[in-house]
């Protein structure tokens, strides 16, 4: 078997699951850089390096933050590795500033749990079937 045919996407595109009902919300997507695309790698280094300044700042000692400061953190990481989204807005706006202010929304905190559950699975990004 040629294992490259496993190879992740760059992108995939998720589909919104309604938050009361778990049914997909057809044309409400957010398209995604996955853990293969140089933009995710990207992102990660960027919040491994402010974690690791954190530490050095305290000495190597634990460094805590705030639940704000987390929800910052986790909105900007996944604004990052935002690539496009469709079918939907936040309060009229549709940039990275807009994506990543949905994210740290906790009154629609369903989203950033989709997206950073589709994030972290692979098969998000896999094909359903090797290519023979």
């Amino acid at each position: 078997m040629d294992i490259t045919t496993l190879a992740a996407s760059a992108t995939a595109t998720l589909t919104l699951k309604h938050p009361a009902t778990g049914e997909p919300m057809p044309g409400v997507t957010v398209t995604l850089y996955g853990p293969g695309s140089r933009e995710h790698s990207a992102a990660t280094a960027r919040r491994n390096q402010r974690l690791f300044d954190r530490l050095a700042t305290k000495g190597g000692k634990t460094a805590k933050i705030d639940a704000a400061e987390q929800l910052r953190e986790q909105a900007e990481f996944l604004a990052a590795c935002t690539a496009d989204i469709g079918g939907w807005d936040y309060k009229g706006a549709t940039g990275r500033d807009a994506v990543q202010a949905a994210y740290a929304d906790q009154s629609v905190g369903w989203i950033a749990e989709q997206v950073g559950a589709a994030l972290g699975d692979w098969a998000t990004f896999l094909p359903s079937q090797p290519a023979s």
